[in-house]
């Protein structure tokens, strides 16, 4: 992805083709989705962010990235059926493709396209197109530019073997060469060879979760110090908790924030409005109850 990044920004990648375009292959939870809204958000998100301000192919700051919808996000599985292409790209009786329209919109935007796997074929080489030449022909023959976006798809095909060879302690490589074997089971060579890179994610360690929870409490910290001018800290027996309980192998990371919202925002809302903290406070929470 950063390498991708470097090419974009010294001006060096094929500006015929999207920005780049990657397929996110992984299980449940383990931060896919969110690696999609942090790369559309540090790239596209301000002036002022860490790539430096962003600018089109002639080298004009673009000033509207603020202002339109940073991610457009469409779940693949409603398109399990070759009819449903009209959906993406627009009808014969007018009614207006979902994709095009959003692109047109907001050109300088990332596509991200859950669950690619449940896609009907028909509908996957609709990408081709996209993916190879940057644009996609909607159904009134307009033709929609698709060089400034990042197209990014996730899927869990195959992930239950490439998990197999992470418990067998495989090299990096050879992980990203079994996941490559996996995801030709489900994919056509041609479409693969599309992709910028295939990225696999492997599940989460408890060392990255509490990592992960540390992150979300330290945001709710800034909001809290923002929003309210309330200091908020907590101890370590907390990330410890929240990390057991709000993770699982099933699901991942995915319960932690409906955790921190029923254990920890829920009883600082709760101090607030009993008057128990006010503006000007500091607020430590030394331990949250289990579910």
């Amino acid at each position: 992805i950063v390498n991708a990044l470097k090419r974009s920004r010294t001006g060096v990648r094929d500006d015929k083709k999207p920005i780049a375009s990657f397929l996110f292959s992984g299980p449940t939870g383990v931060g896919k989705t969110e690696t999609a809204k942090v790369l559309a958000k540090n790239y596209f998100g301000t002036p002022k962010d860490h790539f430096g301000t962003p600018k089109d192919h002639f080298g004009k700051t673009k000033n509207s990235f603020g202002k339109t919808n940073l991610v457009t996000r469409i779940d693949m599985s409603e398109f399990s059926d070759a009819g449903s292409v009209g959906r993406l790209i627009g009808d014969q009786n007018g009614n207006i493709g979902i994709l095009t329209s959003k692109v047109k919109t907001n050109p300088y935007s990332l596509v991200l396209l859950d669950d690619v796997e449940k896609a009907n074929k028909e509908v996957l080489n609709l990408f081709l197109q996209v993916l190879d030449d940057g644009r996609l022909t909607d159904s009134s023959g307009e033709v929609i530019d698709f060089t400034n976006t990042f197209i990014i798809m996730t899927t869990n095909a195959g992930t239950k073997e490439v998990i197999k060879t992470i418990d067998e302690n495989k090299s990096e490589d050879e992980i990203v060469k079994i996941t490559i074997d996996e995801l030709k089971k489900y994919f056509s060579a041609e479409f693969l060879n599309r992709f910028t890179a295939l990225i696999p994610f492997t599940p989460l360690t408890m060392d990255q979760v509490k990592k992960i929870t540390e992150i979300k409490l330290n945001e709710l910290k800034m909001k809290m110090l923002e929003k309210n001018k309330i200091r908020l800290s907590y101890s370590n027996e907390v990330i410890d908790e929240l990390s057991k309980n709000g993770f699982s192998k099933e699901w991942g990371a995915r319960p932690l924030n409906r955790l921190i919202e029923g254990k920890v925002e829920t009883l600082i809302a709760d101090k607030i409005i009993n008057n128990e903290i006010k503006p000007g406070d500091e607020f430590y929470i030394a331990s949250v109850k289990a579910p």
